[in-house]
């Protein structure tokens, strides 16, 4: 039916086209007069039963409709269904189709409409509005679906609204409505607008408004083709009074503009939770919002606001205000939100861009978000949050975490991976991450991490990465942590790769007015990276006004890149309490320079104690232009410790002064452990100090000054301290424990002052000649005569490829001085004759090293030679290796051991196999045992030897009775340790090689017969050692070796015939055996030789074997041997390592087995056991085996 009025059940399934000019019910009379026209497919009022009316179908054409009357009524209607008195009403699955249709009206345009007037649930799913090529002038909007009731559950859900070809909706457009006073309501809808069709007003996926309840929504609203809307929403929950609302949704634009703001979905009630997840909102091909964009708002008066949400704009698509992931806000309760946004392809938005941001007025405001920008993609006037949140005038807690990214895109108004601010809690911004690539650039500001407290703790820590040409026009900071009363604690690190900043760049800040501020930080530069007008800090802590301990740690690292205004490791300042800058390190390496002064650690307090420590700058390849700190404390009134490390190389060049260390304190001052060395560089000031005491009662001792190789000073003036104090500052000590080391050095200039230092040492080439000079000064300061401490040489060392050629009484000059003088605790020159100054020298044989195993001893001194005051080192004795190397040499007589128990096994197990042989027989031995040899200390050997071959025998007839000829292949292996009074070793030696062997029994003569045998060996050997004795910078001492060797053996016997069943086997061997000589060069780096090793050894004696039966036959055998040789020649350096050997006696017992287990005795098994006693002692056992063809 086309129409039905006061039915108690409507029809379904209805599908009309149609028009009724003049209908209405007994509820809703018509208009008298008026040109109204209304629509309907089916319109219930159901007093006493639940209202249905579905599965109707509306398609209107080519139609004009026109309401004439201002305030009248009108409806489009694909079905009503109206229920009263707690009763449902149900309007499913319905359609409206408008194809070329005019409207003008004040109502609506509805697919469907569920209402209850009283109570009762209203439901309106899965209805579809469809426009086409229409144009729809309302004041009420268009609706796809409504549901309403005044108590109880309203739901619109599944609705689809298509709006397409050059369609037009003048007014707000609703894809799914429910609303209830008192329950819940749910609305979900899909629509979208194509092919230039545009919304004027609202566009709301879902909406879902209730006044006392739970509000759900969720949609998808898609725009293409040109097409436009004024507001968008996805999803909409609206609460009035109290309840939840949810919503979700996703907002597409391709090709489209929006006249305001667009929601991927909105969540709002007054109290209760508020919820917005699950949205996307995408945009593309120069879609453009003209207003915010919220990928998720939520807001609560009172409760929890949660938002997450994926924004995305690419293809020149553009937002003019600002961009927001998530949004989440609560005046009282706790915000969370979440998102990420994503800017590629050219596009940009005009305000601030938050990945996600949660406010709440006094709660937990909590925020996690990304934002990426690419491919020429901007931010214009606006500033970039990866998370942030807000805590504006109440008091809770704020935590955000967040990323930013740029790759070839721009940033106007600066960047926060994270910020977190709360006027009373803590605020912790922490896990962020910032970077930038392709030629990116940020115009102000950028903090990896930013968190802010007027009262509580804020926390910072961060990881931010510039490279690719990328730039940042004002500071840079990796974590920055500021609290007015409380504690900051800042963590991060920058690094920036072919890219720049312009103003300050800290790796972590801390900053509090009362309490204590923490960082830790660090900051790279590399690949032609720059910081201009600014200053570079890796940490930095800052109590400015108030009171509080003050602790950095940082480090700063710079590759073939330069900085204009100063580095500072870590710099820690407090205006009453302690100051320490600690586990700090700058390095500069590649051409980089540093404008102004650079500082490894700095800390500086008004009232309290100032700790700069365990600070290193190293400069490698770079330039400074100001002075060169390792370690800087400062405090007007306490103790000021510092102890730093400063080192140049590779060419550097510094314009100003070095110090290992600078304290200044009206207190107690301590400048000690100081380390200052120069290597090939260059340094133009006038000073270089291992510590150096400004003002204050202290030390500045055990400070070690180093000049290495060709150092340059500029300066006529240039003056070397090993411990300074100020000339308004009398009675310290900076003497004390003071070394000078010079190692290799080729400078020549002369310096004007060599002071404070109680020890020389020096470090000269191997090369150096009797009566060259190293270095001149033209004062020279030695010893304290207040301490009572003179000035002496410690050390000298060789170094270089040989070793030094100094003969006995040749002279070296260590340092001329133009004169020489002793001072005071008050740094007044108390001398300078030279018999008064001598006193202050220690005159010494001191033993000079070359490398770790060569001395040499000198006799050091101070002269009067010309007119000039000399320190000089002569030549005292001859040069000699220290004690201990002889283990070198012990590890090769331990291959030579092994080798000669291969010789013994063939010689021995192998012919005894093999005599007799009658026909082919493959023979197999094996032995194995420990040892140990005397070589004028003592070697243990624990190896096998074993040989496996074919041997081929045959009987004739004559003087000759038996010939065995074979061949066989060998391999032994075993490791060892050494030991003698000064170290001790252990290593792995094993040989592998082949040979031949020969047997000759000749015929009876009396009472037995004689026999001959011959065997050669040829193969490789190698040996590897190591010893943890002789050390070289912690390093053992190692090598590996691989050789060849030869070997051969001769005997003669004779077998006596005692019995029928026992014979007595006397006989004699002789052992020649040879290991080539070869070099090696050990871990440490020093050449060790070694000669060729050669064994020269004599056996004689007998054996008695007796014969059981056929099978069994047992023998025992004594003999004494002797080692003529077996020495091992080496030298390092030139130098002979004392030579061990294996020469002297041995005495030699064994017993053993025979078993020929078969009837035919094809095969043998032998078993046995030798003892030793004497140069060698030990045992092996050995085993045997032949089988003959």
């Amino acid at each position: 039916m086309l129409c039905g009025a006061g039915t108690a059940r409507a029809a379904e399934d209805s599908n009309k086209n149609g028009t009724l000019k003049y209908a209405g019910t007994e509820e809703n009379p018509p208009l008298e007069g008026s040109p109204s026209t209304a629509y309907y497919g089916v319109w219930q009022v159901v007093r006493n039963d639940d209202a249905i009316a579905n599965n109707n179908h509306f398609t209107f054409t080519n139609s004009d409709m026109t309401n004439g009357q201002a305030d009248g009524f009108f409806s489009t209607v694909a079905k009503i269904a109206l229920s009263r008195d707690n009763l449902a009403a149900t309007a499913n699955n319905n359609s409206l189709t408008l194809d070329n249709v005019t409207i003008t009206g004040s109502q609506v345009i509805l697919t469907a409409n569920a209402l209850n007037d009283n109570s009762g649930t209203v439901i309106a799913d899965g209805n579809k509005l469809i426009i086409t090529n229409s144009t729809i002038t309302v004041d009420g909007g268009v609706y796809g679906a409504w549901a309403e009731t005044n108590k109880g559950n309203a739901t619109a859900t599944d609705t689809l609204v298509t709006i397409t070809k050059n369609s037009v909706v003048t007014g707000d457009l609703y894809g799914a409505y429910a609303k209830t006073a008192d329950g819940t309501a749910t609305a979900s809808s899909s629509v979208t607008l194509s092919d230039k069709s545009s919304v004027t007003e609202n566009l709301y996926g879902g909406y879902a408004e209730t006044l006392d309840g739970n509000a759900i929504s969720s949609g998808s609203v898609s725009l293409s083709g040109e097409s436009s809307a004024g507001t968008v929403y996805g999803g909409n929950s609206f609460n009035t009074g109290k309840g939840d609302a949810t919503a979700s949704g996703s907002v597409t634009l391709s090709e489209s503009n929006i006249g305001k703001d667009v929601y991927g979905a909105w969540a709002e009630t007054n109290k209760g939770n508020a919820t917005a997840t699950d949205t996307l909102v995408t945009t593309t091909k120069n879609s453009v919002v003209t207003g915010d964009l919220y990928g998720a708002y939520a807001k609560t008066a009172d409760g929890t606001a949660t938002a997450s949400s994926s924004v995305t704009l690419f293809d020149k698509s553009s937002v003019t205000e600002n961009l927001y992931g998530g949004y989440a806000e609560t005046l009282d309760g706790n915000a969370i939100s979440s998102g990420s946004v994503s800017l590629s392809g050219e596009s940009g938005a005009v305000g601030d861009v938050y990945g996600a941001y949660a406010k709440t007025a006094d709660g937990t405001a909590t925020a996690s978000g990304s934002v990426t920008l690419s491919d020429k993609s901007s931010v214009t006037t606006g500033t970039v949050y990866g998370g942030k949140s807000h805590i504006e005038t109440g008091k809770g807690d704020a935590a955000a975490t967040g990323s930013v990214t740029l790759s070839d895109s721009k940033i106007e108004n600066g960047v926060y991976g994270a910020w977190a601010f709360t006027n009373k809690g803590n605020a912790t911004a922490t896990d962020t991450l910032v970077t930038t690539t392709k030629n990116s650039a940020v115009t102000g500001n950028l903090y990896g991490a930013y968190a802010e407290t007027a009262d509580g703790n804020a926390t910072a820590s961060s990881s931010v990465t510039l490279f690719d040409k990328s730039s940042v026009t004002e500071n840079l900071y990796g974590g920055y942590a500021e609290t007015l009363d409380g504690n900051a604690i800042s963590l991060g690190s920058v690094s920036l790769s072919d890219s720049s900043a312009v103003g300050d760049v800290y790796g972590a800040y801390a900053k509090t007015a009362d309490g204590t501020a923490t960082t830790s930080g660090s900051v790279t530069l590399s690949d032609k990276s720059s910081v201009t007008t600014g200053t570079v800090y890796g940490g930095k802590s800052h109590i400015e006004t108030g009171k509080g301990d003050a602790t950095a740690t940082g480090s700063v690292t710079l590759s073939d890149s330069k900085i204009e205004n100063g580095v500072y490791g870590a710099w820690a300042f407090t205006n009453k309490g302690n100051a320490t800058a600690m586990d700090t390190l700058v390095t500069t390496t590649k051409n980089s320079a540093v404008t102004g002064n650079l500082y490894g650690a700095y800390a500086e307090t008004l009232d309290g104690n100032a700790t700069a420590t365990n600070s290193g700058v190293n400069i490698a390849g770079s330039t400074i232009t100001g002075n060169v700190y390792g370690s800087y404390a400062n405090t007007a009134d306490g103790t000021a410790t510092a102890s730093g490390s400063v080192t140049l190389s590779d060419k550097s060049s510094v314009a100003g002064d070095l110090y290992g260390a600078y304290v200044f304190t009206a207190g107690t001052a301590t400048a000690n452990d100081n380390h200052v060395s120069i290597s090939d560089s260059t340094v133009s000031g006038n000073n270089v100090y291992g510590g150096y005491i400004a003002s204050g009662t202290g030390t500045a001792n055990y400070n070690t000054v180093t000049l290495r190789g060709a150092v340059n000073f500029n300066s006529a003036e240039a003056k070397l301290y090993g411990g300074f104090s100020s000339e308004v500052v009398t009675g310290n000590d900076v003497f004390t424990g003071n070394t000078l080391y010079v190692d290799n050095y080729t400078g020549t200039a002369t310096l004007a002052k060599i002071a404070n230092f109680e020890f020389f040492n020096f470090n000269l080439p191997s090369s150096i000649k009797d009566g060259e000079t190293v270095l001149k000064t033209k004062t020279l300061v030695l010893g304290n005569s207040d301490l009572g401490k003179p000035s002496s040489i410690g050390t000298v060392q060789f170094s270089g490829a040989d070793a030094p050629s100094l003969a006995i009484g040749n002279k070296i000059t260590l340092i001329d001085a133009e004169n020489a003088v002793t001072i005071d605790a008050e740094n007044a020159v108390t001398s300078n004759n030279i018999s008064d100054v001598a006193k202050y020298f220690t005159n010494d044989i001191i033993t000079a090293k070359y490398g770790a195993w060569i001395t040499q001893k000198f006799e050091a001194a101070l002269i009067n030679e010309n007119d000039h005051i000399l320190l000089t080192a002569k030549s005292y004795a001859d040069p000699v290796l220290v004690s201990g190397t002889k283990a070198f040499s012990e590890a090769a007589v331990s291959g030579m051991a092994l080798l000669n128990q291969g010789a013994d096994l063939v010689s021995d197990q192998a012919m005894e196999v093999v005599k007799r042989s009658n026909g082919w027989a493959p023979f197999g031995v094996v032995s194995a045992g420990t040892s140990k040899y005397d070589t004028g200390s003592h070697v243990d050997v624990h190896g096998y030897s074993m040989a496996v071959g074919l041997a081929y025998g045959a009987e004739i007839n004559g003087i000759v009775d038996n010939v065995t000829i074979g061949a066989f292949f060998e391999h032994g292996a075993g490791n060892y340790s050494t030991d003698n009074s000064y170290a001790g070793g252990t290593g792995d030696t094993q040989y592998t090689g082949g040979g031949i062997l020969g047997h000759v029994f000749f015929g009876d003569t009396g009472l037995g017969h004689f026999y001959t045998q011959v065997s050669l060996r040829a193969g490789t050997i190698y040996n590897d050692f190591s010893t943890s004795d002789l050390k070289v910078s912690g390093i053992n001492s190692a090598y590996d070796t691989t050789g060849s060797y030869r070997a051969l053996h001769a005997g003669l016997g004779y077998i006596w015939n005692i019995s029928d069943k026992a014979t007595l086997d006397t006989y004699a061997k002789y052992f020649l055996s040879q290991q080539d000589g070869n070099s090696v060069t050990l871990s440490t780096g020093d050449p060790v030789d070694f000669d060729a090793i050669t064994s020269s050894r004599l056996r004689v004696g007998t054996r008695l074997n007796y014969v059981i039966n056929d099978y069994v036959s047992p023998y025992v055998g004594v003999a004494w041997e002797h080692e003529f040789d077996g020495q091992v020649n080496a030298s390092m350096h030139s130098l002979g390592i004392e030579s061990p050997d294996l020469r002297g006696n041995t005495g030699i017992g064994e017993v053993g087995l025979r078993i020929l287990p078969t009837e035919d005795r094809a095969f043998s098994l032998e078993l046995g056991v030798q003892g030793f006693t004497g140069v060698r002692e030990g045992f092996t056992g050995a085993l045997r085996m032949k089988y003959e063809f």
